[in-house]
């Protein structure tokens, strides 16, 4: 995943200090000061919703230190919070600081959301995350009256395990042998550049068409390609988002693909 965003830092930074300046009150005060201002969740919340200045710059900051500071907790400590930053932005009470902020915090979210649900092992989660996209790019329209493209090439997507069942589907079907399934489910960089250089010498002979199989644009597939030079890894992405990357393909019903670029689109096997 890329880097976090540095206009996410300053919020970090002050709630870091609240934090410290928390752990001096009594233990059943410091999380409604921390989060709230000292006021009940419902309380605060209604202030943010009413526009009140000092709620909504305490809120930014919950929600995008969060962001910063515990990404994996953070969504749900501050949901009701974001919530009311929503409704008061749709309302029109933000200024243009507080709604570049905003902004930065929800587009935050739909990557998270992206990377989940089109570039993790197909699951419960992966399926409730590409199930949130629409709604999060239907909040980012109403919101801000625009949906920023979000650009997220295969550096920023997930390195995963290899999906050892699938590789012995796909060599049981005859697309590699059993050997050479061992070596990318290893994930090893030597088996990837025999591949994209001389892929009849570890591939049957004569299975390679220049035309493009016919999946569904979303159809979510297992890639293996290059992290550097010397090193290989696997990932998942959408088909259609696999156009561009120089590696290898392997869709969930066993059938596997070279896409290689300059060899000018996909291959597959001629059966």
């Amino acid at each position: 995943m890329k880097k976090k965003p540095r206009s996410l830092q300053p919020a970090a930074g002050r709630m870091q200090k609240r934090a410290q300046e928390a752990r001096a009150l009594p233990v059943e005060q410091q999380a409604a000061f921390y989060y709230c201002g000292g006021r009940s969740k419902t309380e605060f919340a209604a202030a943010v919703v009413a526009g009140e200045s000092a709620a909504l710059e305490l809120a930014l900051d919950v929600v995008a230190g969060e962001l910063w500071l515990c990404p994996r907790d953070g969504a749900r400590y501050a949901r009701s919070i974001r919530a009311a930053l929503r409704r008061a932005c749709e309302a029109g009470l933000l200024n243009e600081a507080q709604k570049r902020m905003l902004l930065g915090i929800e587009l935050r979210n739909l990557e998270r959301l992206v990377l989940r649900g089109r570039h993790s092992a197909p699951g419960v989660l992966q399926q409730r995350a590409e199930r949130r996209i629409p709604g999060q790019m239907q909040l980012l329209q109403r919101c801000f009256g625009e949906v920023p493209a979000l650009t997220l090439d295969s550096e920023n997507w997930p390195e995963i395990a290899a999906p050892r069942a699938l590789l012995q589907k796909a060599a049981q079907q005859g697309w590699f042998s059993a050997a050479s399934a061992e070596r990318m489910a290893a994930t090893d960089a030597t088996l990837l550049g025999i591949l994209v250089h001389a892929p009849d010498d570890v591939l049957p002979a004569a299975h390679w068409l220049s035309s493009r199989p016919n999946h569904p644009e979303e159809t979510l597939c297992y890639f293996f390609g290059w992290k550097s030079f010397s090193h290989a890894r696997w990932q998942v992405a959408p088909w259609g988002e696999l156009g561009k990357e120089c590696g290898f393909i392997l869709a969930a019903d066993g059938t596997f693909y070279c896409a290689v670029p300059e060899w000018d689109g996909y291959f597959g096997a001629s059966r």
